[in-house]
């Protein structure tokens, strides 16, 4: 069993002996089969993984290298954080910002809000809630202003502070009172109430109109969870979430950066196809697991001899389509032949995920709800290959990149098809159903153009 595991997107020690014993054991004839697991999973659960599926791999003629990428909760907070440290730091950006945040300090940009603030100047030069408002300090007085170190650092780490994940009232809605302005309690009280009513109003039209919008454009979902989803996203738990799939996707792009797994698997496979330029590669995503592969079929197609081709299997695929056409589809020359399993819609509708909190599967509480984009489409569902919905110009591009006679897609249940059948029921069924399996052997054994029809 070959383990290939990284952390933060590095590998960690020992990886690379491991990395080593995997080429130079591969015996000429057998194709490499690279797995890689999906998200929210510790290296116990992959390992465990790898154990029961080698044999079923080895026994379908496969030389299996599974990834582990640490992708729990912790570890993908992990690696957002280091993701949002390197932005700023990194290539002289922290220089940049401190520039930036001293320009806005000296003198602002947007002229209305200048001529507005001098308005207001005399007012609120002398009052304690100047600070208050969004006012530039350099027109309170006539003189200008040049601030001091220490209030530049406080205005980056306020630009930067972990409270950025924290919802915030819109500054529209929000009235800053000062104690010893003149104000009586009753009016302070009357003022609070006026803000917050405009507030529930103004949220309200907004969730309304993106209901709409949203029912025009997909009538998949339904009123009922369209709502639910919104009033999720009102009350910013997708905000409280996201950083957790952020933090995963994150350490998947530093695997292929400088110092990363992913290069440093690319620089050991190409050096070890210059020896066996036949050799089959067939990769194996599953859920997040195929955003990895995606990355790593850009990556290794800027690297590998040109004549390198992948056969691709994606499981419950959690890959956006723009991804997709980001990353793989400009390389669509390197792919022999690709294969998409996922639950069928119905399948999909009733495999629910959080019991009592969310009615539908995973992959649509990441398209509704985590990813930034409400109905961001996503290439492991169903419901963005039906006829005569709304497509994105990127849905419609793959969609055709699709199209028959070749077998892409498999949506359970679907029997009966060597290398294209699956009985799956749930998310996480793709690496362990019978049926499914099954097809991923057929794939290994016989390669990915010569399955898909039926015997």
């Amino acid at each position: 069993m070959y383990i290939y595991e990284s952390i933060l997107g590095k590998p960690l020690s020992g990886s690379a002996s491991a990395l080593k014993n995997y080429f130079e054991n591969h015996v000429a004839g057998r194709p490499l089969v690279i797995h890689i697991h999906g998200g929210l999973n510790d290296g116990s659960d992959a390992q465990g993984l790898a154990f029961e599926l080698t044999p079923k791999y080895e026994s379908a003629g496969g030389h299996p290298l599974f990834f582990v990428w640490h992708s729990d909760i912790l570890h993908s907070l992990a690696a957002k954080l280091e993701s949002t440290v390197r932005k700023v730091v990194n290539n002289g950006d922290f220089r940049k910002l401190e520039t930036s945040v001293r320009a806005s300090i000296e003198k602002p940009k947007n002229k209305k809000k200048l001529k507005k603030a001098r308005a207001e100047r005399k007012s609120l030069a002398k009052s304690e809630r100047a600070r208050n408002y969004d006012i530039p300090i350099a027109v309170q007085t006539k003189q200008k202003y040049r601030p001091d170190e220490k209030e530049v650092e406080e205005a980056i780490d306020k630009k930067f502070s972990p409270l950025d994940f924290v919802p915030k009232i819109n500054s529209k809605h929000a009235r800053y009172v000062n104690k010893n302005a003149g104000r009586n309690f009753g009016q302070e009280r009357l003022n609070w109430f006026t803000d917050a009513v405009s507030f529930l109003v103004d949220d309200t039209i907004e969730v309304i109109a993106r209901i709409m919008w949203r029912k025009a454009h997909d009538d998949d979902r339904g009123i009922p969870l369209l709502i639910y989803e919104e009033v999720l996203r009102c009350l910013k738990i997708d905000r409280a979430i996201r950083p957790v799939w952020d933090g995963m996707k994150s350490s998947i792009e530093r695997s292929f950066k400088k110092g990363g797994a992913g290069t440093a698997f690319i620089k050991s496979l190409n050096n070890y196809l210059k020896k066996n330029p036949d050799t089959r590669i067939v990769l194996i995503g599953h859920s997040a697991g195929t955003i990895y592969v995606s990355h790593l079929i850009d990556a290794a197609a800027k690297k590998l001899p040109s004549n390198i081709k992948f056969e691709v299997v994606f499981q419950a695929s959690a890959c956006t389509f723009k991804d997709f056409d980001r990353l793989v589809y400009p390389h669509r020359k390197r792919i022999k032949g690709i294969r998409f399993f996922g639950l069928g819609q119905k399948r999909e509708k009733d495999d629910v995920v959080f019991h009592g909190l969310y009615p539908r599967s995973l992959l649509y509480f990441v398209s509704g709800v985590i990813e930034k984009h409400a109905d961001e489409s996503l290439i492991g569902m169903a419901t963005y290959f039906r006829e005569g919905a709304y497509y994105k110009k990127e849905v419609k591009r793959i969609r055709e990149y699709m199209q028959p006679p070749k077998l892409t897609r498999v949506w359970a249940p679907r029997l009966g098809i060597p290398g294209g059948s699956s009985n799956a029921t749930r998310h996480e069924d793709f690496s362990k159903e019978h049926s499914s399996l099954e097809s991923v052997q057929d794939i290994i054994r016989l390669g990915i153009e010569n399955t898909g029809t039926k015997a």
